[in-house]
């Protein structure tokens, strides 16, 4: 069996051949991949833990046997639909598919044919269940709210019963499809048994579901007592008002394609209940042309069309919400996203609207095992901001409102920093308190009589914050003592580590300490640019010889030089280039070393 390597790449275990990710997608796009059991897990309900053994012939003549009753089955279906889902996958390109890079072009081909055997035998009894629950003089809309609570689990068991599936050996669990909001390719899948005692099977999923059940039928719960009114409808034409308060989720702009994500439980569904709710169902996928998200695929590729359509639609829908809020009504409108061209996009929607940030806190909303303990450039919270009505149309200069802007954020980044915001996160959360202040006016203008875009406000909110970020981490250094580019890099470890960023944003975040990103990348610099993302190399990524020799030496090549001197044991080496560069008896440099030192995470 061939190893990943990375990512797409695999090295063959017989020749020792490397095949990179281009070549692995030419040959499944041009012949097709197949698949061969590797091994067995077994449990016993009456004993604790499982065992595991190779598979064998009996095994693989079991799977055998599946294929041919999958083909009889698909032979004598008399659905309204195939009975194998062939409505197509997202095109190529669509945010958060990878899977149709290696010729899948079906939801259909995300099932392995024993998995499609199992499913299509379940909408077959629900929808048998139906039939007999109707001749037997059951109540028509019972029959249907219970055979919609079957469609459900069966759904569910979809999730788990496919092949981008994954076993989860620290828990000895299946993990079913959406770990993340996505569908990337997967190269070793676990198939779960849907009537084993273990997770993802048709009895959890039923359970599931009966405790939701219980729940909200059970008098003594507020949410009977206190029933809410469930609609379905566009954010864009609101039909229900006033309200005292709207709270809202928005799309994060191009972070999750959730409309193409829910056509993977979308075809199921219409297999089992699209005769039942037919118009639910009247189109061959989920409608998608006035989902609000960021998509260039929907625009013929067409980024910056994408970018308008998105905050033309969010506009419309914030302008909605003003409209049905009370005078004296709030919304909390939720927000997270590390790039500064979404939170502009969402403040020039906002703003338009009329509704005024009055207050923001960023709340911590991701597992710290999720984030990888910050070696990730994701942000780990989600951002609040409560808005009102804009009262009148008053307009301002910058330079009248700079001074109550600058002290707003310095307030709130003091508190901030006192509850352990750190990285991305400080930097998106300075951009709530400047809104509270910018949002207030119809029009903020500049000296020129020019408005004041939310792209200026923001690099200025960066500016800010990039100053007041050094001044910390640094403790007293003065930062005219140290040069720009080392700036940058202790600026980015913190707020970033070790990963990859796109371009647009690390730009933003070089240009905020005086620094031309451009002149950075190449060989011996600090540095990478991959495509459209950048990364900043730590000193292992360096090598000592191709580290620059300039004079004068920028002090954070000469530390990378160090750090790699000091691993190699050359000592001597080390103490000859640290006095040869003026570094050795220079406090500055020592102080930098220690302030970089805390703020790395352990190991490093």
């Amino acid at each position: 069996r061939p190893t990943v390597k990375a990512r797409a790449s695999f090295v063959c275990p017989i020749c020792n051949t490397t095949y990179d990710t281009n070549t692995i997608r030419k040959i499944a796009n041009d012949v097709g991949f197949g698949q061969r059991m590797i091994c067995v897990v077994l449990h016993n309900p009456k004993k604790t833990g499982k065992r595991y053994r190779v598979a064998n012939v009996n095994d693989a003549k079991v799977f055998e046997d599946a294929k041919r009753a999958l083909e009889e089955k698909v032979g004598n279906w008399m659905g309204d639909y195939p009975a194998i889902p062939d409505e197509p996958l997202p095109p190529d390109g669509t945010l958060g598919f990878r899977v149709n890079k290696y010729g899948l072009k079906t939801w259909g081909e995300l099932f392995n044919e024993r998995q499609l055997l199992a499913l299509i035998t379940f909408v077959e009894k629900v929808r048998e269940a139906h039939r007999r629950m109707i001749e037997e003089g059951y109540e028509e809309e019972y029959v249907k709210a219970v055979v919609v609570c079957l469609s459900l689990a069966v759904d569910m068991q979809a999730a788990f019963c496919n092949t981008l599936t994954r076993w989860e050996n620290t828990s000895g669990a299946i993990k079913h499809a959406f770990g993340r909001q996505a569908l990337p390719m997967v190269w070793d899948f676990a198939e779960v048994n849907p009537f084993s005692e273990s997770t993802g099977t048709l009895d959890v999923g039923f359970e599931y579901y009966l405790k939701v059940l219980q729940h909200l039928s059970n008098s003594s719960t507020s949410t009977s007592s206190n029933p809410s009114i469930i609609t379905e409808g566009t954010a864009t034409a609101l039909s229900l008002s006033p309200f005292d308060a709207i709270i809202t989720d928005p799309p994060y702009y191009d972070n999750v394609p959730y409309a193409d994500l829910s056509d993977f439980f979308y075809v199921w569904l219409k297999r089992t209940i699209g005769d039942l709710c037919p118009e639910l169902f009247t189109t061959p996928l989920t409608p998608k042309s006035g989902e609000i998200i960021q998509e260039p695929m929907r625009h013929n590729k067409d980024v910056e069309k994408a970018k308008k359509f998105y905050q033309d639609m969010m506009s419309k829908a914030f302008h909605e919400m003003n409209r049905v809020l009370k005078p004296n009504g709030i919304a909390t409108i939720i927000f997270a996203h590390t790039s500064t061209t979404a939170w502009e996009t969402l403040i020039n929607a906002l703003v338009e609207a009329g509704l005024v940030p009055t207050a923001s806190w960023p709340v911590h909303t991701e597992m710290k095992a999720r984030l990888r303990a910050r070696e990730s450039a994701a942000l780990a919270s989600s951002f609040f901001l409560t808005c009102r009505k804009r009262e009148g149309n008053e307009e301002a200069y910058f330079k009248d409102i700079r001074k109550e802007l600058e002290e707003r954020i310095k307030e709130r980044l003091e508190h901030f920093w006192s509850q352990g915001i750190k990285g991305a996160d400080f930097f998106i959360s300075a951009i709530g308190p400047a809104v509270e202040i910018y949002g207030k006016y119809a029009k903020v203008k500049k000296l020129s009589g020019e408005e004041l875009k939310a792209s200026e406000l923001l690099e200025h909110v960066r500016r800010y914050v990039t100053e007041y970020a050094l001044g910390r981490i640094l403790k007293g250094i003065k930062l005219e003592h140290i040069d720009p580019v080392t700036r940058f890099y202790i600026l980015w470890r913190w707020t970033y580590n070790g990963q990859e960023i796109e371009y647009d944003d690390a730009r933003i975040l070089s240009q905020a300490v005086g620094v031309e990103l451009e002149k950075l990348w190449g060989k011996g610099n600090v540095v990478q640019k991959s495509g459209s993302k950048i990364k900043v190399l730590s000193p292992q990524d360096r090598k000592i010889e191709e580290i620059k020799d300039r004079h004068p030496m920028i002090l954070i090549d000469a530390l990378h030089k160090a750090c790699l001197l000091w691993h190699a044991e050359r000592g001597k080496e080390l103490e000859n280039f640290l006095s040869s560069t003026g570094y050795l008896n220079n406090p500055v440099f020592w102080e930098t070393v220690q302030a970089l030192s805390e703020l790395l995470p352990s190991g490093d």
